[in-house]
């Protein structure tokens, strides 16, 4: 943590203070004794104000800027300064009705509003366990303050990033208001401004662009099962999750039809799949293990008692290994020399060949590329299974089951001119 002389904070001041990479900065305003602007690598700010404890310096939270502004911030450090003897007897002192621990509280949440009713319950469960519980498992869930969360939100983000930091604040509040619903006394912790992302920086408009499906076509080729899946990712459009878990009775001939829970999120619901997709479903036939069209390739955390197999789920493992082919593909296209740089500047090199990008980028290319293929933009979305907006949505119920077939073709067909181009006639996508 890096250290900087007292100045006197301003608002235009704050704003423009800049983060530096891997490092955290403390400003220290010179007008209110003790107040500090915090600023994190991702380019985060909150205040915290200082206090002393058996001659120790210690901090507590205030809030986010700009949430908190300059003024607010030391009226809060002046309060905070003026009644610290009072704060520190009174959060020395039991309190009775803070028996229960956060683990036990956000247990009892996950019992009643997560299990059985939400499809994201092993996401909120994961980062419970790995994020938070790590600091509050045994911490009283009603002696949970504001400044708490602002240092488990730092602590987070400057381990695993800002989106991971926003993720666990999500879940915090959803806790913590279920709880404010259930007792009079309790008010949630959590304030307006303490996120660490803006909704438009969370975003994707990542595309791939046609180097980048060559390369990663020409990988998959090596990657098995994960290389299938993959690839059926760009020719289907679908999400991640369906595409793995695909089973082989929901295929009829050509006819793909994707189990879909009343609480999820739109998918193509029944697809007729283009003749590529289907040599690679046939591909996959040869070596079938399970129900699954794309298996597991051992047993994992994601199979239940007594089961061998499950659907493919080692994604992480998967797509690392198709970032390194893809970028040893392009290190030696472009010449460029991996081997002998130090860790910094490796990472330099491999984010410059190949830019940061997901597998669900992919269900985004695949609608760009029907764009380009000339297929009308409604079709597309309903290849998608993206709801259509307006009167169009509430009184066309026609099945568009040939439309979207044919627009599953047309896209088959460009990726097969991407893939293999023909002489003289390779042109880019734009877009990352």
């Amino acid at each position: 943590m890096s250290k900087t002389g007292k100045r006197v904070l301003t608002e235009e001041g704050v704003k423009r203070l800049k983060a530096t990479p891997g490092k955290q900065v403390n400003y220290y305003d010179a007008k209110q004794s003790g107040l500090i602007l915090r600023v994190n690598w991702s380019g985060s700010k909150s205040w915290r104000v200082l206090y002393y404890v058996d001659r120790k310096t210690r901090s507590e939270g205030l809030g986010s800027f700009p949430g908190m502004g300059v003024k607010a911030a030391r009226d809060a450090a002046a309060v905070f300064r003026a009644n610290i003897k009072t704060w520190l007897a009174d959060r020395s002192k039991p309190s009775p009705a803070a028996k229960e621990t956060f683990k036990e509280v956000a247990e009892q949440f996950v019992k009643r509003e997560v299990d059985g009713k939400l499809l994201s319950a092993p996401q909120i469960k994961a980062v419970l366990k790995n994020a938070v519980y790590p600091s509050w498992e045994n911490k009283p869930f009603e002696e949970v303050r504001r400044g708490d969360v602002t240092k488990l939100l730092d602590d987070i983000e400057d381990g695993r990033g800002p989106r991971a930091a926003d993720m666990a604040l999500a879940y915090i509040r959803r806790i913590a208001q279920w709880y404010q619903a259930r007792h009079d006394d309790y008010t949630s912790p959590v304030v307006k401004g303490m996120a660490r992302t803006k909704p438009s920086q969370r975003r994707r408009k990542r595309i791939l662009t046609d180097d980048e499906i060559r390369a990663m076509w020409m990988a998959c080729d090596e990657l098995g099962t994960f290389g299938a899946l993959t690839k059926m990712l760009l020719l289907t459009a679908q999400r991640r999750t369906k595409v793995a878990t695909m089973k082989w009775t929901d295929l009829s001939g050509a006819i793909w039809t994707i189990e879909t829970d009343h609480r999820e999120k739109g998918t193509g619901e029944r697809l007729k799949l283009p003749r590529v997709a289907l040599d690679i479903i046939e591909k996959q036939r040869k070596t079938r293990i399970n129900e699954f069209v794309f298996p597991a390739s051992r047993p994992g955390r994601r199979d239940g008692p007594g089961k061998e197999f499950g659907s493919y789920s080692a994604f992480g493992e998967g797509k690392a290994d198709l970032d390194n082919l893809m970028i040893a593909d392009f290190a030696n296209q472009k010449g460029v020399r991996l081997k002998g740089l130090d860790e910094e500047a490796l990472q330099q090199a491999r984010d410059k060949l190949l830019p940061r990008w997901i597998l669900h980028d992919l269900r985004r290319t695949a609608k760009s590329c029907m764009s380009r293929a000339d297929i009308r933009p409604d079709i597309s979305e309903r290849v998608l299974g993206h709801a259509i907006e307006g009167v169009e949505g509430v009184y066309d119920q026609h099945s568009y089951d040939e439309q979207r077939a044919r627009a599953l073709v047309s896209l088959s067909n460009l990726i097969n001119r991407i893939v293999d181009p023909p002489r003289g006639n390779v042109v880019a996508l734009k877009g990352r």
